[in-house]
């Protein structure tokens, strides 16, 4: 008779010395017990596998209960010696531990070769976690037994509450498998060539091959890759094809800034002495000149303005070298090319020229019809000119780096403050003129059109003759999938306004004397500021706003008690934002009332125009993954977004980098697997730690509120929608416009009502377009946990709160959460509001955090009270408690004892 006793240190040890002798051990149980063969063998291997599961890192940090039923699931295999245990390639996505022997692992991915491993090593996690094909060979080196946790199992504890074992994992992962060793390696052949004045481009170029960003998927491919290469050419100066050295600086070459004083808007060198010429650049704010033929200067906004500049050339370049090698040989090549040149300078017309260019690509045969497509777009009428200049050019550049790169442009920076400070001395009057009514500011970071946009009396009253004129100029548009009207004017207004510069001038004017004023950029920050006085702008045009936001009408008086001012900042770059909302807090200080930020993003989840909820922030160059900053939005509910845009909604951590070329899939499955990240920003952190740190200078009133929403522009991850792909109008506006109101809702709240939630939308609220059909249809918003619990990663959707991965907090974090929630919702209500009877109870992860405080902690579960009010746009049950289901959410309430039981236990 054997006493299995699971978890009994006894059996345990009984059974780990049979183990090794269990084949002739049950040949003999099968001759006298045939029945009690396979409890036999099921029974040992469960009980081993718990003992490895207590004894293995990260594994030892998995609750009890949670290893007990993971050790029924996992499965025992045994290898001989010299035998195969997994192959390079193969798709296994299992988890391998090692409960006795050791096998030999074969890496071909990482400096640390070939190596032995023995008991309570584990291998694997790394094609569990990433869907990557095993990139090791592994053979038994004797006589072994290997424990298998199925990838479902590995999945199903990344989504639960096992915080410690998730933080374990994701730093095992960081260091034993390098999941950053490619960016360590960019950074290292990069950094140096800032500090010295001359970047070794071979190196950095050798260093992006081994990186393969996500967005540049056919780097390794023969084939011209036109999607990624467009993307880098629009965000690179238009001549780089005919330039061989490249100068990047903070500041003005003395030649180019013979005159003083900053200028708005840089279309010519400053003086007209300058030398060369300005050089546009189509999809990012840079002043460019080529100074002297093949010679081109650059400034630069910051480092990470640098290092998208950098990583965009070095895409440039491999694609120029891929077209290059097939033009070979040259001899043939370069008079078949020079002559169609000829043929296209002789040409009368454009068609002519085309003509001439597809013959062109048929004489090559090397290139084929899909080059000429590509080049076509790139280089619309210029096909024949840059296969000339690709034969000439080998794409070897020399970038300097002008020694004041690190230091300089504080003193462009106190311009610009200089001409914000004039320009609202000019509008609303000096900011701390005691003599004035108090001043209250928010602060926007957004674009250049959709906040003006939605508050322009000018353009909603030009509404009828947009739409006429699109009819005729912009059919696609006008046919488009809109849910609101307003959203269709905004898409055409853009095709409107730039075809009749005129009106466009005629609307600034206008604009400006309804109280929105507009200051162009400048070549040093590249940000276009408009300042909008809102008390003047609702008095001289009421209600004539964007009809679709629910707005509280001005009270009578209030125009005259407070002034109100809307700072509204073009997209910043990087950690450029955090340079200009510094300068805008110590110009404004204790009167900003608010600072949202918003924008579009790379997500890792959903679809192109779904919208991102950001729970927190994480940095990504941060040297330890759980810098993590939390984003309160507190007046913000992901239900009430959901319900006014028909998107869908995640709620979850969004990762700021350190560029948009500058991840691969590796880091991106890294960080959506294990730290369940929603999508991708560039500015959303150093906002976030900006913010943070005036608020302990005091610079900022404890009661200032912050906002981050996004939309998505983009999914990395996802074939046919990266960046490289145009997003199209009836994808980005809706949700663009969508989060926008959200924010000026809360923006254009009365200076007391501050705290109140928003009105209802307006009865002149535009008609929801009929909901489409049960395959498209936009998702609903159930109940669900507090917006203030949003650890976890989820979707509101037409079904259910789509939990993923918990978001590895630290602990304290979780707990001061917790504690602030409590002291909040025990607030005393008034006395005509009869106190609600339910009783949240919190995710096991918050309830662990806080109870961990409860002996020394008033605020702790322990003593939460009775009477805890539920967070926005969650329902309110009556007359019990609200129990969380199996999947911790959904539930029943609970009366009488058993919801008092309920309550002691929590």
């Amino acid at each position: 008779a054997w006493p299995f006793v699971p978890g009994c240190a006894r059996s345990t040890r009984c059974i780990r010395a049979r183990l090794a002798v269990t084949d002739q051990l049950c040949h003999h149980v099968a001759a006298i017990l045939p029945d009690r063969r396979l409890a036999f063998i099921k029974h040992a291997s469960v009980t081993m596998a718990l003992d490895l599961l207590n004894s293995t890192h990260p594994f030892l940090f998995i609750s009890m209960a949670a290893k007990r039923e993971l050790a029924t699931k996992m499965r025992r295999l045994t290898f001989k010696a010299g035998e195969r245990v997994l192959r390079k390639g193969t798709h296994s996505r299992d988890l391998f531990i090692i409960a006795s022997g050791h096998v030999t692992i074969t890496r071909f991915d990482s400096h640390l070769g070939v190596r032995q491993v023995g008991p309570r090593a584990y291998f694997g996690e790394r094609a569990a976690t990433m869907d990557e094909p095993a990139n090791m060979e592994v053979v038994s080196a004797d006589a072994s037994v290997l424990f298998v946790i199925p990838r479902t199992e590995v999945f199903q504890l990344l989504r639960t509450d096992e915080i410690k074992f998730i933080v374990a994992l994701a730093n095992d992962m960081r260091e034993k498998h390098g999941i950053f060793r490619d960016f360590e390696l960019f950074n290292t052949d990069l950094l140096p060539g800032l500090v010295r004045g001359h970047i070794a481009f071979d190196r950095v170029l050798q260093a992006y091959r081994q990186l393969q960003p996500a967005i540049h998927r056919n780097m390794k491919s023969i084939e011209v890759d036109c999607e990624a290469w467009s993307y880098a050419l629009r965000r690179l100066p238009v001549n780089i094809t005919s330039v061989f050295a490249v100068v990047l600086s903070k500041r003005l070459m003395d030649v180019l800034n013979a005159e003083e004083g900053p200028i708005d808007v840089v279309s010519e060198p400053r003086s007209k002495w300058a030398p060369g010429r300005a050089v546009a650049t189509f999809d990012r704010r840079r002043t460019s000149w080529e100074v002297v033929p093949g010679k081109l200067f650059v400034l630069m906004r910051g480092d990470v303005d640098t290092l998208d500049f950098i990583t965009c050339l070095c895409l440039h370049t491999l694609e120029w070298q891929k077209l290059r090698s097939g033009l070979k040989p040259l001899s043939r090549s370069v008079p078949i090319v020079s002559q169609a040149i000829e043929r296209k300078r002789a040409a009368k017309s454009t068609t002519e020229h085309v003509e001439i260019d597809e013959q062109l690509i048929k004489d090559l045969t090397e290139l084929t019809g899909r080059h000429y497509e590509g080049l076509r777009q790139l280089w619309p009428g210029a096909v024949a000119e840059t296969v000339m200049a690709a034969m000439v050019h080998h794409g070897d550049y020399s970038v300097f780096v002008a020694s004041n790169l690190e230091d300089r442009g504080v003193t462009e920076r106190e311009h610009w403050m200089a001409r914000v400070n004039a320009s609202v001395v000019k509008l609303i009057g000096d900011i701390d003129d005691p003599a004035l009514p108090p001043l209250t500011v928010d602060i926007v970071s957004s674009n250049t059109h959709s906040v003006v946009n939605l508050l322009s009396p000018v353009l909603h009253m030009r509404r009828e003759a947009i739409f006429a004129w699109g009819k005729e100029h912009c059919p696609d548009v006008m046919a488009g999938a809109f849910r609101f009207e307003t959203d269709r004017l905004y898409a055409v207004a853009m095709a409107y306004y730039a075809a009749h510069p005129d009106e466009l001038a005629a609307k600034l004017v206008e604009e400006r004397e309804c109280g929105i004023v507009r200051l162009n950029e400048n070549e040093f920050t590249g940000i276009t500021v408009q300042l909008i006085d809102l008390n003047l702008l609702r008095t001289a045009a009421p209600g004539k706003h964007d009809c679709n936001m629910a707005v509280e009408p001005l009270s009578e008086g209030q125009a005259t008690r407070t002034r109100h001012l809307l700072v509204n900042i073009d997209y910043a770059f990087g950690e450029q934002a955090r340079h200009i909302l510094q300068s805008l807090i110590l110009l404004f200080g204790r009167h900003i009332r608010s600072v949202n930020v918003m924008g579009k993003a790379g997500a890792l989840v959903g679809k192109r125009g779904d919208i991102l909820f950001p729970s927190h922030l994480i940095f990504e160059a941060s040297t330890y993954p759980g810098e993590l900053r939390s984003v309160s939005n507190e007046d913000l509910s992901a239900e009430g977004l959901h319900r006014a845009s028909c998107r869908d909604v995640h709620v979850g951590p969004v990762l700021t980098v350190m560029g948009t070329i500058l991840q691969n899939s590796r880091l991106l499955k890294f960080y959506s697997r294990l730290w369940q990240v929603t999508g991708m920003e560039m500015e959303g952190s150093y906002y976030l730690k900006c913010i943070e740190h005036n608020l302990l200078l005091g610079l900022l009133r404890p009661t200032m509120k912050s906002r981050f929403l996004y939309y998505v522009s983009d999914l990395p991850l996802s074939v046919g929608t990266s960046l490289a792909t145009k997003l199209l109008a009836w994808e980005g506006i809706p949700p663009l416009y969508a989060i926008t109101r959200a924010l000026l809702e809360k923006v254009l709240l009365p200076i007391e009502m501050a705290n109140m939630p928003a009105p209802r939308p307006s009865a002149e609220a535009d008609v929801p377009a009929p909901r489409p059909s049960a395959a498209t249809d936009a998702r609903i918003v159930p109940a669900g946990v507090p917006a203030r619990w949003d650890f976890v990663r989820r979707s509101v959707n037409s079904h259910s709160f789509q939990h993923g991965i918990k978001c590895p907090i630290a602990l304290w974090q979780a707990a001061q959460k917790f504690k602030s929630l409590l002291a909040l919702r025990s607030t005393p209500k008034p006395a005509e509001e009869p106190a609600p009877t339910c009783v949240v109870v919190p995710t096991p992860m918050v309830a662990a955090a806080a109870g961990a405080q409860a002996a020394d902690d008033p605020l702790s579960v322990a003593a939460a009270p009775d009477t805890l009010k539920w967070g926005p746009g969650v329902a309110k049950p009556v007359g019990g408690l609200k129990q969380p289901g199996p999947d911790g959410l959904g539930g029943t309430v609970l009366d009488g004892p058993t919801a008092k039981r309920a309550r002691v236990d929590e």
